[in-house]
């Protein structure tokens, strides 16, 4: 497997895990806004990140 494509796939694997966690933390009592602003901040740099390794060069 290329480099590229198995920096994608760890990429995808690991966003799948910080979804998750944010989802269940979300659920769990506590200060909604930490997470918010926690979800936002991981927001922007997926996008970021995205643009970095998944356009075609």
């Amino acid at each position: 497997m290329p480099r590229l494509t198995q920096r994608r796939v760890l990429l995808n694997n690991i966003w799948g895990v910080i979804e998750r966690l944010i989802q269940v933390l979300k659920e769990l009592p506590g200060d909604d806004i930490i997470l918010e602003l926690l979800d936002e901040v991981l927001g922007v740099y997926r996008k970021i990140s995205m643009r970095r390794y998944f356009e075609p060069e």
